[in-house]
């Protein structure tokens, strides 16, 4: 993880057209990194519509 995010105080996920089901190269990239700053860091996470969708997903829960 790059060592300036341990200055921020969270990061936002916001929306996106893509869908946060299917298979897309940037997709795996924002779930690598998701996955880097919630293992790695104490900072908040806030995810918005696709972005909620994203941490829905990597926490393991269901779409509802």
């Amino acid at each position: 993880v790059n060592t300036a995010i341990y200055n921020w105080d969270a990061v936002v996920i916001p929306g996106s057209p893509r869908s946060a089901y299917i298979k897309h190269e940037k997709i795996d990239t924002a779930m690598t990194r998701l996955n880097k700053v919630y293992l790695q860091t104490n900072i908040k996470v806030l995810g918005v519509c696709f972005g909620h969708h994203l941490v829905t997903i990597y926490l393991g829960g269901a779409d509802v």
